[in-house]
């Protein structure tokens, strides 16, 4: 098929080149001779395209089938993989197949209603199976992404949800036994593997008893693809079909599922919403840019990763990037020019970075940040004066660096900022009384500083002087 598609190419080509003025006369012939090759030409590339689709969706449910990981058992990991069975009051399939039509017309999940499962799904929602960020957009309705992912991956990709899940809890389940990154081989695959632990679970907000404390990251070596996830995710995918929805930042589309079970490079991969998977250095930070959709792009996390003012320099392209988080990462102030591109940014995190006072020039056209976070880094009173033009800045973070009284002087023209954290600095009483006269000033940090209680005492009184004559 291949060599065919190429001799097509060829042809086509050659038909092309041959459109000069020594041959005006037979445009009309060339044009149809051309139209036809080029017809022949996308025929074919669908029908390698149906076939690629088709042995690609061969290889993962052959992969879904398997029931060890690097030699060791799912029993042995504690891993069951859920039998399929019938919802007696709704007849949804939990673990199994269901159609389209059927599950844009529940009315229940495991005996909550629909209503109900949204609420307990959306961002902020209380209780154990409550997340901060949200199982559903704000707007979201449950069945619809159900149904929409159902549509793609039972329908169109002729897959299972199962398929797709057991891959990831199995290596998963794997990741989180080992201490550190490992190498490990799920059928002819190999993927790195590590993952996060912690201190506190989070429950499925189907109420089934399923919960986790770990992420997982997975990177199949030889395509580079990776992928991090809740280790709740693929349990709601295999009992469910429920990927998360859209309007969350741990949404795991089933293509991005897809990609990283891929066994060559494919042009078909990537394009994707979110960073698909938490970059560890500089390499990874590259390969995970770009199998992202750079437009689509409004919060990066690097926290803690190993990566350079080298991995920085394609920062520009993500236009849209609303939260950058870069602390304790091995920046400096060569890569304040990118950072300064980004004009769209309101949190910008560099806690504990080699960034210095010549570095904080470049966040002046940075207007719209809320939120600006300078922890543990070289900057000191001469820094701040740039500072002066973010006068939308709410949130402030200059703990453990050189600042004094003097320097909160800059601050003056802040006149939004409503929290402020200045531990262990040489802030004293005369710098706390300054800050009382910024209107919208709540709350500032003084832990470890020279403020005395007195002075302490005096501050909140100010302040709450000032909230009582309303100015």
């Amino acid at each position: 098929m291949k060599t065919k598609l190429g001799l097509l190419l060829l042809m086509l080509l050659i038909t092309v080149g041959c459109d000069d003025s020594s041959h005006r006369g037979e445009t009309a012939e060339q044009a149809a001779e051309i139209a036809k090759l080029q017809e022949q030409v996308e025929n074919l590339q669908k029908i390698t395209a149906q076939r690629a689709a088709a042995t690609l969706a061969t290889r993962i449910r052959k992969l879904g089938q398997i029931r060890s990981v690097g030699g060791v058992s799912a029993a042995n990991l504690g891993l069951t993989f859920v039998q399929p069975q019938r919802d007696k009051d709704t007849g949804f399939m939990v673990a199994g197949s269901n159609d389209t039509k059927s599950i844009l017309s529940l009315k229940s999940i495991n005996g909550v209603e629909i209503d109900a499962l949204e609420k307990q799904m959306r961002p902020g929602a209380p209780g154990e199976a409550g997340s901060y960020a949200g199982f559903l957009g704000q707007t979201e309705r449950l069945l619809q992404v159900m149904a929409d992912d159902n549509r793609l991956v039972v329908e169109n990709v002729e897959l299972t949800h199962q398929d797709l899940a057991r891959p990831l809890l199995l290596l998963g389940y794997f990741a989180r036994k080992q201490r550190g990154e490992k190498e490990v081989k799920l059928g002819d695959l190999t993927f790195k593997v590590r993952a996060r632990k912690y201190n506190g679970t989070q429950d499925s907000p189907f109420k089934d008893g399923t919960d986790t404390n770990t992420d997982v990251t997975v990177i199949n070596t030889h395509t580079g693809y990776g992928l991090s996830y809740s280790l709740l995710i693929p349990q709601m995918i295999e009992r469910y079909g429920f990927y998360e929805g859209k309007g969350t930042s741990y949404r795991v589309s089933p293509k991005m599922i897809i990609d990283v079970l891929r066994a060559e490079r494919s042009t078909q991969a990537g394009g994707h919403q979110r960073l698909p998977f938490e970059p560890a250095n500089d390499p990874e930070l590259k390969q995970a840019l770009e199998l992202s959709d750079p437009t689509a792009l409004t919060e990066l996390d690097l926290w803690r990763a190993d990566v350079t003012d080298a991995a920085l320099t394609g920062l520009s392209r993500l236009t849209n990037l609303k939260k950058l988080n870069l602390s304790d990462t091995r920046i400096t102030v060569n890569s304040m020019p990118a950072i300064a591109n980004l004009t769209k940014l309101t949190e910008l995190w560099l806690a504990g970075t080699k960034i210095n006072d010549e570095s904080l020039h470049h966040l002046s056209n940075l207007t719209n940040l809320r939120e600006l976070h300078l922890t543990r880094t070289n900057v000191s009173d001469q820094g701040l004066p740039a500072l002066s033009k973010l006068t939308s800045l709410r949130e402030l973070g200059l703990s453990e660096t050189k600042v004094t009284d003097e320097g909160l002087k800059s601050l003056r023209q802040m006149k939004s900022l409503t929290e402020l954290s200045l531990l262990r600095t040489q802030v004293t009483d005369q710098g706390l009384m300054m800050l009382s006269e910024l209107p919208s000033l709540k709350s500032v940090h003084t832990y470890g500083t020279k403020v005395t209680k007195e002075g302490q005492s005096e501050f909140k009184r100010r302040l709450a002087e000032r909230s009582a004559s309303g100015r």
